[in-house]
């Protein structure tokens, strides 16, 4: 296990329970209402001042756990959503496999730091399997008495113009988790907008929405409310579960999951975006779209493409 945080670049790996500074605890997915097949773990911690070599040892081939976006399952979904009563968004995930791809793991964890400093990067190894990515979906972070979420939605090309599109589907997100934030009690709650949040060929519209919390131990309830926001499943939540398991027809495993970092003066949680997993024969990418009735099939596929070369753009492959 090898984390980096967002802008500090502090580093952490998996050690024994005897060493640990930090407790990590990783959560797969569930976003369509059932469990994953996958359960948590816990590691222990410890903080690191350079990147390991270390000896990865992979599963030699990707398994049939796959689904493939298609323009025709993008008309289909928006095609539902401008017939349903209530629902406003899905986010469709989706992967795509790279085969005879031999990756070198430790230097795409490293490209992935050095292209994205904004985001946090991981390497997970648990269960047998090898996931590597950079996610940029900040859940909670909790410094003293502070907390912050953000609300990270709406996906275009850096050189495009923002839509209304984008722009109501990032604010269905920035609501919700404001709304949470209230329920749960968080004092002096706060909502800003922020500079569009840019990695690689791609930017997003992004708000951050603050409070303060009374109790130590309120960051990880609270993300744990707040996980899986509508940018990584939908709204309302139940009713976009249902139509993802109707039309995703795979476990997104690990993709979409919680990551929570902690120690006794520090929380941060993400969820587990933009990654590959990683075989001695190929690599499988996830990603997701956000889906609305206003979308447009050709644009929405464009964003899938752009999202898939962003996680190219961070392997380093053996023949390098």
């Amino acid at each position: 296990m090898l984390i980096s945080e967002p802008d500090t670049s502090q580093l952490w790996f998996s050690c024994g329970q005897d060493q640990g500074h930090a407790s990590l605890s990783i959560y797969p997915s569930t976003i369509k209402g059932s469990p994953s097949s996958t359960a948590a773990h816990t590691f222990h911690l410890k903080p690191i001042d350079n990147i390991p070599q270390l000896d990865l040892i992979l599963p030699p081939t990707l398994d049939t756990n796959q689904f493939e976006l298609s323009k025709e399952v993008i008309a289909e979904l928006i095609g539902t959503l401008k017939q349903s009563v209530d629902l406003k968004k899905v986010v469709l995930s989706f992967t795509k496999d790279t085969l005879n791809t031999s990756l070198d793991c430790m230097s795409s964890f490293q490209s992935f730091r050095s292209n994205y400093p904004h985001c946090l990067t991981f390497l997970i190894c648990v269960d047998g399997q090898v996931w590597l990515g950079a996610s940029p979906e900040l859940v909670l972070i909790k410094n003293g008495t502070r907390v912050v979420s953000r609300a990270l939605a709406g996906t275009i090309a850096t050189e495009e113009n923002w839509t209304h599109k984008e722009i109501q589907e990032q604010s269905i997100v920035c609501d919700e988790i404001e709304t949470m934030f209230n329920e749960s009690g968080v004092k002096n709650t706060e909502v800003k907008s922020m500079p569009d949040f840019t990695m690689g060929n791609i930017k997003h519209l992004m708000s951050s929405i603050q409070g303060d919390v009374d109790s130590p131990s309120a960051a990880a309830s609270l993300s744990q409310r707040l996980h899986p926001s509508s940018a990584l499943s939908g709204y309302p939540r139940k009713s976009s579960y249902t139509v993802l398991k109707n039309l995703e027809n795979f476990d997104r495993q690990w993709f979409t999951g919680l990551l929570c970092l902690e120690n006794k003066s520090h929380f941060i949680s993400y969820a587990l975006l933009r990654c590959v997993q990683v075989t001695q024969t190929g690599i499988r990418a996830y990603m997701g779209a956000g889906i609305t009735a206003q979308s447009q099939v050709e644009n929405e596929y464009a964003e899938y493409l752009r999202k898939y070369e962003t996680i190219l753009d961070g392997l380093v492959t053996m023949d390098c």
